[in-house]
């Protein structure tokens, strides 16, 4: 029986490289070096996209590791992705980190220059809920800011002014006395005190505004 195995496919034009294992090549009694690049192209999208701009033979492909048993491959696999998981040029998406039995993911850039402009035009000025928000936080956890990137953020922020070390004002309620940062008096406190008659201060709204009605 043959070996299942390992590889890795490196985009020569980009530097981008993609890590993956294979085992149906065992089933099919292919040896790897028969396999890989000759039957068998990845099943990442994101390759065969990248296939059909730069041609095949912008790729090199390569055989790391072979074993007769698969899970020691997948095992191997899981463990070059997640050293190599703050690069970059790294293309894989997620892995299964044998050590905890976590699945992490990352988001890797699939779409082209003119969809993400075209996107960017549509979504500007909209307000985002703050489910969209949370999804967007979890679509960026694990991703890593370029050198470059890094630099422009510092240089748009410099001699900006920061609330870092500065203590937010607090504001004393009339009802209950306590101290409260601006948010929870207006949550909590002033006419949402909890010590306030509610029937009555309901009942003294009411003939407020009947009155200025009237007025």
């Amino acid at each position: 029986m043959t070996n299942a195995y390992v590889y890795r496919i490196t985009n020569t034009v980009t530097q981008e490289f993609y890590y993956g294992y294979r085992y149906r090549n065992q089933k099919l009694e292919i040896a790897p070096s028969d396999d890989l690049w000759v039957v068998y192209f990845t099943s990442s999208k994101r390759i065969k996209r990248d296939i059909e701009k730069y041609g095949i033979h912008s790729f090199v492909p390569v055989i790391l590791y072979e074993d007769i048993d698969s899970v020691k491959c997948w095992r191997y696999e899981q463990q070059l992705i997640k050293d190599a998981w703050y690069n970059q040029k790294l293309l894989n998406g997620k892995f299964h980190d044998p050590d905890s039995d976590v699945e992490i993911y990352r988001r890797v850039n699939l779409l082209s220059d003119s969809t993400k402009q075209k996107m960017s035009a549509a979504s500007k000025g909209r307000p985002k809920s703050e489910e969209h928000k949370k999804k967007i936080a979890l679509a960026n956890t694990g991703n890593v800011a370029s050198a470059q990137k890094r630099a422009k953020i510092s240089a748009a922020r410099l001699g900006k002014a920061t609330n870092k070390g500065v203590t937010p004002p607090k504001y004393e309620c009339p009802h209950c006395g306590r101290h409260v940062s601006n948010g929870n008096f207006k949550r909590w406190h002033g006419d949402n005190c909890k010590t306030i008659d509610q029937a009555g201060h309901r009942l003294r709204t009411k003939q407020i505004a009947s009155l200025n009605q009237k007025a």
